[in-house]
């Protein structure tokens, strides 16, 4: 009952785009939204149908260029979703949707090292999400010393801090600094007792020492 409540729901939606179509048959995002609803209930040609539509009405649209990208990355088409989200980069370099599709793409790919100037273009606009995730990016291709920078400084905001600080952690454990990598853990539960990324950093170093009951007792926590 609730699929077929959904079903309607969409085409009302989709019948309500179409009239939308109708009066402003030149509004990108109106094709691009009926692109979405499209790939959503299966029909590929129909939604890639309604892209195209969408570049069509205008070639400038990074909401559009994204949207198809979406797709072809959804079919399988990585090469062709490349070359949509390059032209919305075009348009936008500075886009943050763009780029951090290109950089999926490329992570997904196997193309590791051309996503780097990408995420370095994200963090540049100071976002703090996007410094985490370059810094995320050395950490997986073994560069702590390129990440410690990035935590550090994100390390100074509030709204982050016990994620950097966990990071902080784990880099200062891999490089034999046990005492440090604790009291890194242990100044930020002090203020943050209930944060479950700190506890089970914590349980992680408890385990390292053979401390297996209070990592236990850290993971319930968590």
């Amino acid at each position: 009952a609730n699929a077929l409540a959904g079903l309607k729901n969409m085409e009302a939606a989709i019948e309500e785009i179409n009239q939308a179509i109708a009066l402003d048959p030149g509004k990108a995002t109106t094709y691009a939204n009926l692109g979405a609803l499209e790939q959503v209930r299966g029909r590929g040609p129909e939604a890639e149908a309604a892209f195209k539509k969408a570049i069509e009405a205008d070639p400038k649209s990074v909401i559009a260029l994204l949207a198809y990208s979406n797709f072809l990355i959804a079919t399988d088409r990585a090469q062709e979703a490349e070359t949509s989200i390059k032209q919305a980069l075009t348009i936008e370099p500075k886009n943050p949707l763009a780029n951090r599709a290109l950089a999926a793409l490329y992570m997904g790919s196997n193309r590791r090292e051309e996503a780097e100037p990408v995420l370095k273009t994200l963090a540049e606009g100071g976002d703090t999400s996007s410094r985490l995730q370059l810094a995320d990016y050395y950490l997986g291709m073994n560069r702590p010393n390129d990440a410690m920078p990035l935590l550090e400084g994100v390390s100074k905001e509030s709204t982050h801090l016990a994620e950097a600080k966990a990071r902080i952690a784990a880099i200062q454990f891999t490089q034999g600094k046990k005492a440090e990598a604790n009291k890194t853990v242990d100044d930020v539960l002090a203020k943050q007792p209930n944060n479950a990324m700190l506890l089970l950093a914590k349980a992680r170093l408890l385990l390292a020492d053979r401390n297996v009951n209070e990592a236990v007792t850290k993971v319930k926590a968590a």
